[in-house]
């Protein structure tokens, strides 16, 4: 399973349908997916306590997806849910959305991705 914000999932779904291939996943939605993750360009340092507690209320709503593997589309969310996750004693691997069409124009496994 991959837990995604919305916005990645629909740039997944529209590259897939462009170039009608597939990645054998199933996508989970993690409760209040359009809540920012507390990185937002410089919040995490001017606002430290505020985006740690949306990054780790991020993190929380990503593990209860039960996921095996987060796809973000913002390097930034990606850092800062990571460092989340690490903070709960927590690892979960972690691609780029174009990782994601990269390994499904491949016909590669998401198995493959986030190590």
């Amino acid at each position: 399973m991959i837990t995604t914000p919305s916005s990645v999932l629909r740039l997944y779904e529209r590259a897939i349908n462009q170039r009608q291939c597939d990645l054998a996943a199933k996508f989970e939605m993690p409760r209040e997916r359009d809540i920012c993750c507390g990185s937002a360009g410089t919040c995490n340092l001017l606002e430290p306590e505020a985006g740690r507690e949306l990054g780790e209320r991020k993190a929380h709503n990503v593990l209860a997806a039960d996921a095996q593997l987060l796809v973000t589309a913002n390097p930034g969310c990606h850092l800062q849910i990571q460092a989340s996750l690490r903070r709960l004693g927590r690892r979960l691997p972690a691609a780029h959305v174009m990782e994601l069409v990269d390994a499904s124009i491949r016909g590669a496994s998401s198995d493959t991705l986030g190590s």
